[in-house]
């Protein structure tokens, strides 16, 4: 999910005028902790009982990564939607879904029985209904 807002940023920032050369002058501090962090959030679904504790560290280092450059625009949302993300997962043990979201219709369902990457962190004990 961090991915495809990263890229959809990017997206309607060239869409809007902006020039991908600009990222060159971004002064990102701490880059490689976002760098495992984001890396940390993706593999967690496939690191079974580490699962939970490697996705809230992933979080947390994204965080960190927003809070330490906070001088850039729109860093201060990232935070807190990585403090919001990591509080949800610690509190529920997972991130919460509903279970008729997973129903057989869903899109999440299809994902799920098309290949392995649809096991997922907030799922971990659930049917896949395939």
């Amino acid at each position: 999910m961090l991915v495809s807002g990263l890229l959809a940023g990017f997206v309607a920032g060239l869409a809007s005028g902006g020039n991908w050369r600009n990222l060159a002058r971004l002064d990102l501090k701490f880059w490689p902790a976002l760098l495992v962090g984001v890396t940390a959030r993706t593999a967690a679904p496939l690191l079974d009982g580490l699962a939970l504790s490697t996705s809230i560290a992933g979080l947390l280092l994204v965080g960190l990564v927003a809070l330490v450059n906070r001088a850039i625009s729109g860093a201060w949302l990232i935070g807190l939607g990585a403090l919001l993300n990591t509080v949800v997962t610690f509190v529920n043990g997972g991130m919460p879904v509903d279970p008729g979201a997973l129903g057989p219709g869903s899109r999440r369902h299809q994902m799920a029985c098309m290949s392995f990457w649809g096991r997922t962190l907030d799922s971990p004990s659930w049917p896949t209904f395939c």
